[in-house]
C-alpha cells in the first residue's frame, strides 16, 4: 500500500510540474515590469507548495539531506520556469515569483516534517 501511495504521489508531482509548465507558456499580452498581484502570489505559493509536498511524499525520506536536495531541485525548477517565461510573449523573469515559489516550497517542507513527526507519534 505504501508503494502505491508513493507512485500516486509521484504521478501527482509530475502532473503539477506539467501544469506549471503549461501555465507558464500562456501569453498574457505585453506588460511593463513585474505584475505583483495577490492572485499571482497565491498561485505561485500554492502551486509550489503542492509540487514540493508531493515530491517529498514520493521520495518519502526522513533524511534532512534528501529533503534539502528536493528543495534545491524545486528552486532550480522555479528558476528554469522564470527563464522559460522570457521566451513567452508578454511574460517576463521575476525574482519575486522565485521568492514566492521558494517560500511555498519551504512551507511545504515544514508541513511535511510536522506531518511525518505526527504520523510517527500516532504509530506508538
Amino acid at each position: 500500500m505504501e508503494e502505491f501511495f508513493r507512485k500516486v504521489s509521484l504521478a501527482v508531482f509530475i502532473i503539477v510540474a506539467l501544469v506549471i509548465f503549461v501555465t507558464s507558456s500562456i501569453s498574457f499580452g505585453y506588460s511593463e515590469g513585474t505584475d505583483l498581484s495577490l492572485q499571482s502570489v497565491v498561485y505561485h505559493f500554492s502551486i509550489f507548495f503542492f509540487l514540493t509536498f508531493f515530491l517529498l511524499l514520493a521520495v518519502d525520506s526522513k533524511k534532512y539531506s534528501v529533503l534539502f536536495f528536493c528543495i534545491f531541485c524545486i528552486f532550480i525548477f522555479a528558476i528554469l520556469d522564470e527563464i522559460h517565461q522570457l521566451f513567452v510573449p508578454g511574460r517576463n523573469f521575476s525574482f519575486l515569483d522565485i521568492l514566492t515559489d521558494v517560500v511555498g516550497s519551504f512551507v511545504a517542507m515544514v508541513f511535511y516534517a510536522v506531518w511525518v513527526k505526527f504520523k510517527r507519534v500516532r504509530k506508538y
